[in-house]
């Protein structure tokens, strides 16, 4: 089996805690070993990351490269163009760095084996939405798919999202993102997503996803009372209960059933009041979207044309 160099990509600024508890479940919770990682930082600050960076030991080869200044948004974009120049890798990962991994597996050979069993694959997405993205209709997705026993969704209109898996071939067929501000008359992303699809191209999601978005304060405050991760790690057999979803995982299922798991093992009654509090966040959200998701919505109008149908017959 080819394992393809595969550079992973992470920008940061300023965040001590997200970068650490990001790099930490990284090792942790990666199983694939052909990688190099590339690390820009747009000119923080913080001597904690300073010093964090000063003493940074990965158990593979990693670059940092360091920008004298911050000119956001446009050092977004740029840092993503200085990660594809300086990149060996066959593959790009990017990496946001306010994300924790919590699944642990192949999940690189997974994105790879979809990568290259299909045509005009633009980005593949391994990184949990929010739920309420699901909602809406431009991010309606094409029915379940699988290769090598890993499930899959392909979307119905886009090409890109924005932190992806992406070949380089895909990458120089595209070409560099826009190194511009949003002041200016395009803005890179949809400039970026534009052109991949109007190439062709099309965005996958892993339906199992591998992390998922931490919330600023719950970091914080959660790696100051342990040293273990944000939110605890996560087999493949974790993700049963899901099996039947009609679409990937979202943030919110993923980090309520890791959040419970930190109540049924923590000691501290500071960090399982945390954790309380956001569990109840996170509920509050999915029952918001409760039959609200785009594939409940197609079933609930499917339901009601097959009921006006049959009384039609029966009228």
């Amino acid at each position: 089996m080819m394992t393809p160099l595969v550079t992973v990509h992470i920008t940061s600024y300023n965040r001590f805690f997200h970068l650490k508890n990001l790099l930490d479940s990284f090792v942790q919770c990666n199983e694939y070993e052909n990688i190099e990682m590339i690390i820009v930082d747009n000119g923080s600050t913080d001597p904690r990351l300073l010093n964090y960076y000063d003493q940074l030991d990965l158990p593979f080869p990693f670059q940092l490269i360091r920008n004298k200044e911050n000119d956001y948004p446009r050092c977004i974009w740029h840092a993503k163009n200085q990660a594809r120049t300086a990149a060996k890798g066959e593959y790009f990962l990017d990496i946001p760095d306010d994300h924790q991994f919590v699944r642990k597996g192949n999940w690189i050979r997974e994105c790879i084996d979809i990568d290259s069993s299909i045509e005009n694959v633009g980005s593949i997405v391994l990184y949990a939405y929010n739920i309420f993205r699901w909602t809406k209709p431009n991010n309606r997705l094409h029915k379940e798919s699988s290769i090598n026993n890993i499930p899959f969704f392909i979307s119905h209109f886009k090409g890109y999202a924005d932190y992806h898996f992406m070949s380089r071939s895909v990458y120089e067929k595209v070409g560099p993102f826009l190194d511009v501000g949003y002041d200016d008359r395009k803005i890179p992303e949809p400039d970026y997503m534009t052109r991949c699809t109007n190439l062709g191209l099309r965005r996958l999601f892993l339906k199992y996803p591998a992390a998922v978005p931490v919330p600023d304060h719950l970091n914080e405050q959660l790696m100051e009372l342990t040293s273990h991760p944000v939110y605890p790690y996560l087999s493949r057999k974790d993700y049963i209960p899901w099996s039947t979803l009609p679409r990937p995982v979202s943030a919110q299922e993923l980090r309520h059933l890791a959040q419970s798991w930190h109540i049924a093992h923590s000691q501290n009654p500071l960090q399982i009041s945390l954790v309380e509090s956001a569990m109840q966040e996170e509920t509050r959200s999915l029952k918001e979207v409760k039959g609200l998701t785009i594939f409940d919505s197609i079933i609930s109008r499917i339901k009601r044309r097959i009921i006006q149908s049959i009384t039609a017959r029966i009228g």
